[in-house]
């Protein structure tokens, strides 16, 4: 995965990503967009942390 952490931050800069509670199932959200021809979006909302390590 990448990513752009803006201006304030040096490249190269480790970031980090946990995972949340692992017990706890996240809920997907399935929608029906459009109805001729049927298109659908699935939306799931996951808990996680991202730390950037800011090393001086």
């Amino acid at each position: 995965m990448t990513a752009d952490v803006g201006d304030d931050f040096e490249q190269g800069q480790p970031i980090t990503i946990e995972q949340g509670d692992v017990d706890i199932r996240a809920k997907p959200l399935l929608g029906q967009t459009d109805r001729f021809p049927p298109k659908y979006e699935q939306i799931m909302v996951l808990d996680f942390t991202m730390t950037i390590d800011q090393s001086e």
